[in-house]
């Protein structure tokens, strides 16, 4: 919702400037050594096995880590600020601004997401990812609040989304602190459980969970930086929409896969092998149908989306935003296939296949990315047209590894996970580009008619084709026990 107001407030290059900073602000979590990500396999562990010594020495050890990082990325961040400035080339008239947010926002930023991923990963070894999504959100909407807010009541400019930003930081940090010490019993953060075994433990594992984001991060963090430096900050401008638009559901279809490295650790250790398999072969099936309509909305009604959401303030090149929604749709739709892939292959600390698997292509990756942008007439739409190819390849290499990891063959992941999913998603495309080609209008009440009408369709297609009868009953299941809440509560209602 901000994008299109952002644009027009800020121009073409200060949203371009704000999106390159967001980007490094986010870029330098991978600074972190694959720290996040080990410490949430042992924290889990931990918990699992309900080890509480073990897990306040691995909890302390991270959290001191992850301090010093912060503190020496951050202070670097800010003295070379203006050396970042001029090697990115920012525009002149945005020079001084862009060295302002860098030091009050991009700085700090790097040291307060180090600590918000510490305690964001106690809490997530507890499986309370419920409150960390309730957190996320109030702290979404207070951030957007401010953002208008100093755009309507100030002239502060681009300093402003600065300051609103940074201070949505602090208010995450806080509320993430305060509910990982309410929810975790027995939690100790000290000095003086910091060990040498529970560093070495955490650093051996995350240096491959940190080969994995690095690759993550060449794959598309880079890509604004890479367009920045050949076509400039205007290009970023056409890059960020779609890419934000795609990552803004990307919460709602991965809920489930975010909660399976705790569950997957806890089967693993207790030896659990049938319940590991089931988790890999529901969690597949269930993440992929809930992909499905958002990749088909996104691709098949592109047009028309980027045209209700940004209007005029891009000209004729809402065309070429359309043509990067239309690719990342098919990117999410590979991710979502492999989303539980990672944090089962976390859960059993098997990763070394992945990492010798996704080095090398992340290296393809961001060369041809570069070749697209500056030698092709691609343009911006190149620098993710690498991505697509090499997800598509991945997809299908991993899925087998982590069918065996768990003890079953290729043949039966496919089937139990990926048919059914599959036919859902021939049938609502077709349907959905018939739905295109029939409502010729481009009204924004046809775009809303045609994105229900192709949610209604899918509801139909999960439950007769895309669930099977277990599913059916599970969430018959679930849905009783929800009429049950709802019946309790309006009957306690005075």
């Amino acid at each position: 919702m901000l994008v299109p107001y952002m644009i027009g407030h800020y121009g073409r290059d200060g949203y371009g400037l704000v999106s390159l900073v967001v980007a490094m602000v986010g870029m330098s979590a991978v600074a972190d050594l694959g720290l996040r990500g080990s410490l949430g396999r042992f924290l889990s562990e931990h918990a699992a096995l309900q080890n509480v010594a073990r897990f306040n020495e691995q909890a302390s050890s991270a959290l001191s880590i992850y301090l010093l990082m912060g503190i020496t990325l951050a202070t670097t961040f800010f003295v070379l600020s203006a050396d970042i400035v001029a090697a990115l080339k920012i525009p002149e008239q945005l020079t001084h601004e862009a060295q302002f947010i860098i030091r009050c926002y991009g700085s700090p930023g790097i040291l307060l997401t180090f600590l918000v991923a510490a305690f964001e990963t106690m809490i997530a070894s507890s499986n309370r990812f419920d409150l960390i999504n309730n957190i996320q959100t109030g702290v979404g909407l207070l951030r957007g609040a401010l953002i208008v807010g100093v755009i309507n009541f100030s002239d502060w400019g681009i300093t402003g989304w600065a300051l609103a930003m940074s201070m949505a930081l602090i208010v995450n940090l806080l509320l993430l602190g305060f509910t990982a010490w309410r929810i975790t019993p027995g939690l100790r953060l000290r000095l003086s459980l910091v060990s040498r075994k529970a560093v070495v433990a955490l650093l051996s594992l995350g240096g491959y969970v940190f080969a994995l984001q690095l690759t993550a991060l060449i794959g598309i963090r880079v890509d604004p930086i890479i367009l920045t430096a050949v076509l400039g900050t205007a290009a970023v401008t056409l890059y960020a929409p779609a890419a934000s638009l795609a990552n803004a559901f990307h919460p709602l279809v991965e809920t489930l896969s975010h909660q399976f490295s705790p569950l997957a650790t806890g089967y693993h250790v207790r030896g659990d092998t049938r319940h590991l398999q089931d988790l890999l072969l529901r969690g597949t099936r269930y993440t992929l149908l809930m992909g499905i309509p958002v990749c088909t909305i996104l691709a098949v009604f592109a047009d028309r989306i980027c045209a209700a959401w940004l209007g005029t303030t891009l000209g004729t090149d809402v065309a070429t935003v359309a043509s990067m929604l239309i690719l990342w749709s098919v990117i999410d739709f590979f991710n979502y296939a492999g989303g539980v892939h990672y944090p089962t292959l976390l859960g059993m600390n098997r990763l070394r296949f992945l990492v010798r698997l996704e080095v090398p292509l992340a290296v393809l990756n961001i060369a041809g990315s570069i070749l697209l942008v500056r030698y092709s007439q691609l343009g911006v739409v190149g620098v993710i047209v690498p991505t697509v190819i090499i997800t598509a390849v991945r997809r299908p290499v991993t899925a087998l590894y982590t069918a065996k990891a768990c003890g079953l063959t290729g043949q039966e992941y496919f089937r139990a996970s990926y048919r059914r999913p599959l036919v859902v998603a021939t049938i609502l495309v077709l349907a959905a580009l018939g739905l295109d080609n029939v409502v010729n209008s481009s009204s924004l009440i046809a775009l809303v008619s045609c994105v229900l009408l192709t949610i209604m369709l899918w509801i139909v297609l999960c439950w007769v084709l895309g669930f099977e009868r277990n599913d059916r009953e599970v969430f018959q299941q679930i849905a009783g026990r929800f009429r049950s809440y709802l019946r309790r509560s309006v009957g306690a209602a005075p």
